[in-house]
């Protein structure tokens, strides 16, 4: 049976103090300070798993305990839940400000306290695993690098460990992108429920924000999952049947969601069933509509071109281009963008825009696992467009029309 993780409660409200300890004493270890100096040196000694602290105590208020830990090398990293009277923005704010993880007023719901202890107990449980994770991960590659340095003499020998040291980073990357992802959908989902509740609207836009960042950072971890399993040579392409015009539905409303406008240009005699991995085409897709967003500023429209060439009567290649009216990309720096991941042309890109300079390197690898190329032509204030091909198989026998997104129609107009 596992061990009971710990709450500090500083409080100096007997009554408050015997409410929280009977409410959260059968599932935790419950330890109670009346002012924030004893609270400190009880907290020194035996650090708890999450800390419920009051403001407006006797001596040092909860602000300063707060920071105070906050401070501390050991103790930073303890969640701490402010539990006060104090309704204004200015106390809420200033206590995220010094580090809090959250804020809940008094009176409070009994309900609403235990499943918010839950939430950050379990995300410290899962942000305490990662970090175990990663110094083991340390302690072994930091042994490999010792050893490597050792067989710098004999060139077969370096080349083997070498490539013992790319896989176990490779490995690396994949243990440490799970383990993110599983507090990272438990804060996705909880903020669902919280977005789904009926809260006043200066929440409900902080819940907003939460939700952009974690589907940001979940993007990012995706991006490095794949990454790193193209890099190893595990990524498969998968061949089921799918409809072309499915796909573009899903990207027009993933356009419009982040206010952009999207706009059609397909081949009025493209078929519209193929065998192939959807997925991977959306992404692609998908990943340079994104990086034609980012980069154009207050002009958000693209343009999607979709063009066809039968090969045989069961292959087909697709032609793709986006279209943007961005900042562009000059000749020089044209030529890095496949060349590095990790990387963009200028730092100032990464500075201005964001990014790890993955999703180019990726949609490079997906295009050349489906038999296609992807190339860029760009002008510096006059956009860019980016092309690629990609080849499958054509489900001739089914003759279905193309429905394009709702408000939508074909422009069939995009400029080359």
């Amino acid at each position: 049976m596992s061990e009971k993780s710990s709450i500090f409660v500083v409080d100096d409200n007997d009554s408050n103090i015997d409410v929280l300890v009977e409410a959260l004493g059968n599932d935790y270890d419950i330890s109670v300070a009346l002012d924030g100096e004893s609270a400190l040196e009880d907290i020194e000694s035996h650090p708890p798993s999450l800390i419920l602290l009051d403001i407006m105590m006797p001596g040092i208020d909860g602000l300063e305990v707060c920071r105070r830990i906050k401070n501390s090398e050991t103790l930073g990293n303890i969640p701490i839940i402010f539990l006060s009277g104090k309704d204004d923005l200015k106390s809420k704010t200033l206590g995220f400000e010094l580090g809090a993880v959250d804020y809940i007023t008094k009176p409070f719901q009994l309900s609403e306290l235990k499943a918010r202890v839950k939430t950050h107990i379990e995300l410290k449980r899962y942000r305490d695993h990662i970090e175990s994770l990663v110094k083991e991960r340390t302690v072994e590659l930091v042994k490999a690098n010792a050893n490597l340095e050792e067989l710098l003499k004999n060139e077969r020998q370096l080349t083997l460990k070498a490539q013992e040291s790319a896989k176990a980073k490779s490995n690396f990357i994949n243990v440490v992108s799970h383990e993110l992802r599983t507090p990272l959908n438990a804060i996705i989902g909880m903020n669902d429920l919280i977005l789904s509740s009926d809260i006043d609207p200066e929440n409900k836009e902080y819940a907003i924000i939460v939700k952009d960042s974690s589907n940001k950072l979940l993007g990012i971890i995706n991006d490095i999952l794949d990454f790193s399993e193209i890099e190893a040579g595990k990524m498969t392409l998968v061949s089921d049947t799918f409809r072309l015009d499915a796909i573009v539905k899903e990207v027009s409303k993933w356009v419009s969601e982040k206010n952009g406008t999207l706009l059609i240009d397909i081949d009025p005699e493209i078929p519209n069933f193929y065998i192939g991995d959807a997925m991977r085409l959306k992404r692609i897709i998908s990943n340079l509509i994104d990086n034609a967003i980012k980069f154009s500023n207050d002009n958000l429209e693209v343009c999607l071109k979709i063009r066809h060439q039968l090969k045989s009567i069961e292959k087909i290649y697709l032609f793709f281009e986006i279209h943007d009216k961005g900042i562009g990309i000059c000749c020089e720096d044209i030529e890095k963008l496949f060349k590095e991941p990790f990387t963009q042309v200028e730092d100032s890109y990464t500075r201005c825009y964001g990014g790890l300079g993955l999703g180019l390197s990726i949609c490079q690898s997906l295009v050349a696992m489906m038999g296609g190329k992807i190339t860029v032509k760009s002008e510096p204030d006059k956009g860019s467009i980016f092309s690629f091909s990609a080849c499958f198989q054509y489900v001739y026998e089914k003759k279905v029309p193309f429905e394009f997104p709702e408000g939508i129609s074909n422009t069939y107009s995009c400029q080359d």
